[in-house]
């Protein structure tokens, strides 16, 4: 059965084809459904796809193209879309987005609107539990994405998270248990800036504050213990760069009137196995470019106010029966920049 209509004259709310069904049921958890769409076709290489849905042509004047508008929903339980379980033998992803490649103002991946709780679990996305023996397990893998001439290109863009809930998050993860080559919680791949002047964040954590808040951190990490052979609370690879400021870790200025104040505040480490548990490890920085700025493998700012205590730095215990236990382990810094430092900061005063 093919549908075709093709006018000029569309009213508002137009719809081809209108489906509905209603009414109460006569016993109780009565499945039902709007509509079922099954393809099923086999074959060698067979492609089956159950919907297909294209919206186009809504072009200037501020026009909108939705493939697929999910309504509002009031059930005790709603979901906008709900995959259910995979068993491809190749692939099985839950959702897909392919590629970008636009020059509009804003390309993308995923945009999560705010979120406003008033009690319980307020989440813009929560992960299951990953358990598998795969090559590699990931919570969350995002493909490649290239704006030409976009002010802002996003993987994920998640929106203001507000209300009076127990637990906000803006990503939350369940536990990742695999016997994979990689487990990440979090994989961020290469990130290049064309444009001159650009900057390029493989992480980056916008202003965090509160007024009654007993902590406002920027990176948390908890405790690390387990049996592997290094243990790292923070491991920050080896930076190259060829002109500018390289710096492994750049902390800005911190100015709060609360009773303690840290740039980097670790919690204790504590191996069980052999080898090295470091709070800190920066591997090597080389810049190649004769007359750099700098090549710094910590450049933490000023630290000030009226607080108790005022650190620079405070490093949690560190204690196993290891190879080594370091606090803060500085890998070489080589090169032909005007300033090669370890470690550089700024005074630190007492209020």
């Amino acid at each position: 059965m093919q549908l075709t209509e093709n006018g000029t004259a569309a009213l508002a709310n137009q719809t081809m084809l209108n489906i509905s069904t209603t009414g109460v049921n006569a016993g109780t958890s009565i499945l039902s459904y709007g509509t079922q769409v099954i393809n099923s076709h086999t074959g060698t290489s067979a492609n089956d796809i159950a919907g297909f849905f294209q919206a186009i042509g809504g072009v200037g004047n501020g026009s909108i193209n939705y493939s697929l508008r999910v309504g509002a929903m009031n059930g005790d339980n709603s979901y906008a879309i709900d995959v259910q379980p995979m068993t491809g033998n190749t692939n099985n992803v839950g959702l897909q987005i392919g590629a970008i490649t636009l020059g509009s103002t804003t390309d993308t991946g995923i945009s999560i609107g705010s979120i406003t709780n008033g009690n319980g679990t307020a989440t813009a996305i929560s992960t299951g539990t990953i358990s598998m023996a795969g090559a590699n397990a990931y919570q969350l893998n995002l493909g490649t994405i290239t704006g030409n001439n976009g002010t802002a290109h996003y993987g994920i863009n998640i929106g203001a998270i507000s209300g009076t809930a127990i637990n906000a998050y803006g990503i939350n993860m369940g536990t990742i248990a695999a016997g994979s080559t990689g487990t990440y919680g979090v994989l961020v791949g290469g990130m290049t800036g064309n444009n001159a002047g650009s900057s390029n964040y493989g992480l980056y954590v916008g202003n965090i504050g509160t007024t009654t808040g007993t902590l406002d951190a920027g990176l948390a990490i908890a405790a690390q213990s387990g049996v592997a052979t290094n243990v790292y609370g923070l491991n920050v690879g080896t930076i190259t760069g060829a002109a500018g400021t390289n710096t492994g870790l750049f902390i800005g200025a911190i100015t709060t009137s609360t009773a303690a104040k840290y740039e980097i505040n670790t919690t204790g480490i504590t191996g069980n196995g052999v080898g090295t548990n470091t709070a800190i490890n920066l591997g090597a920085i080389s810049g190649s470019l004769a007359g750099a700025a700098s090549n710094n493998q910590i450049v933490a700012g000023a630290v000030s106010g009226v607080a108790t205590n005022n650190y620079m730095f405070n490093l949690g215990a560190v204690s196993g029966g290891t190879t080594s236990n370091n606090g803060i382990s500085l890998g070489t810094v080589s090169g032909t920049a005007t300033n090669n430092m370890a470690s550089t900061s700024v005074a630190c005063p007492e209020a």
